[in-house]
């Protein structure tokens, strides 16, 4: 495992959260100098976006865990996605929920 100060330079770092939230993630690791942020607001766009963009890391921070299921199934699902790290952070997910988000990708 890599020590958050020796991420390397020019990662790519997409964060979904909601319009609404204040960017709390922002004050993190991911903040760190040579990170490349994308910011996405709009969930329904997350896959097309992240086709284009290629993030190494897709940070998802969504309040409806229907939504963030459907969105880690779709991201898996997808060739041009499935590679993407994922990382959901959500205070209320169930367990259920949480076992089916850590299910690798299909083959």
């Amino acid at each position: 495992m890599k020590r958050a100060d020796t991420i390397p330079s020019g990662q790519k770092v997409a964060i979904l959260s909601p319009e609404t939230t204040s960017g709390d993630l922002s004050c993190t690791v991911l903040w760190r100098k040579g990170i490349i942020r994308e910011r996405i607001t709009d969930i329904a766009a997350v896959v097309d976006q992240v086709t284009v963009s290629r993030p190494n890391l897709l940070v998802i921070d969504w309040p409806d865990e229907d939504s963030i299921l459907s969105l880690v199934s779709a991201l898996r699902a997808g060739e041009a996605t499935r590679g993407i790290g994922i990382i959901v952070v959500s205070r209320t997910m169930t367990a259920a929920a949480e076992k089916a988000c850590s299910r690798p990708a299909p083959t």
